[in-house]
């Protein structure tokens, strides 16, 4: 088992071994588009868009307009919504609009809320494998959270100011799983070379032994097979 490799020797190997590592490299980026393009699921995205407000627009009149500290209680109750509809009792208000396929499928982990741009306005996303789905369980969201939302907490309004849209396709990552793909393969065919070069306990030079061990070669025994191979060769060709 050889004791170092330095980087010099460590490229060496790689070049010298480059049909290798070209070879995995390949093979998992293949790999990695066929597995992509044929086992993984295709998702899309149903969105829509809820506005909150801390003061209804009876009271804003009132009050003589939307002062900014109403913006920034509203965009407070933003967060407060969201923690609202993560609550198993919001979901099981949204499965009661669904039909029972539809309630079944329907997981909290398909869903994502978020403010937009630290407004007072609340993003809804719903992912599913079925587009339409999506969109189904998206609408029925957006038309019970304002309800159900203001039976939990005091507030001015709450209303759905985009309706779901129709589900996109959502990106399959298809360039990246590629290039990871390929990456890994490369990755191991460079630790199969150097694990192979580790274990390798063949001498092949004087030089090398010098190499590995700082000690100076003090001869070299000709190899006589070949030699004589060599003299025949050169005697048959003349």
């Amino acid at each position: 088992m050889r004791a170092e490799t330095d980087l010099g020797r460590v490229i060496q190997l790689v070049l010298k071994g480059w049909k290798l590592v070209v070879t995995l490299t390949v093979l998992f980026a293949v790999c990695a588009f066929l597995y992509t393009e044929f086992m993984v699921v295709p998702t899309y995205t149903s969105s829509g868009k809820l506005a909150v407000y801390n003061r209804s627009s009876e009271q804003q009149d009132a009050m003589g307009g939307y002062a900014a500290t109403d913006f920034t209680a509203s965009v407070k109750l933003v967060n407060t919504c969201i923690d609202i509809m993560k609550q198993p009792q919001f979901l099981d208000r949204v499965r009661a609009q669904l039909s029972d396929s539809d309630a079944a499928a329907l997981s909290l982990g398909k869903i994502s809320m978020s403010a937009v741009e630290e407004t007072e306005i609340l993003s809804i996303k719903v992912t599913d494998t079925n587009p339409y789905r999506a969109q189904r369980m998206a609408d029925a969201i957006l038309k019970v959270a304002p309800t159900e939302i203001k039976e939990h907490i005091f507030i001015g309004n709450i209303t759905s100011i985009y309706s779901a849209t129709t589900a996109v396709r959502r990106s399959n990552q298809m360039p990246v799983r590629v290039l990871g793909g390929g990456l890994a393969g490369m990755v191991l065919a460079v630790l199969m070379i150097l694990l192979a070069d580790l274990f390798n306990t063949t001498i092949n030079s004087g030089e090398e032994i010098s190499q590995q061990y700082g000690l100076p070669v003090l001869g070299n025994i000709p190899d006589i097979v070949e030699k004589k191979k060599k003299v025949k060769k050169e005697a048959a060709e003349q």
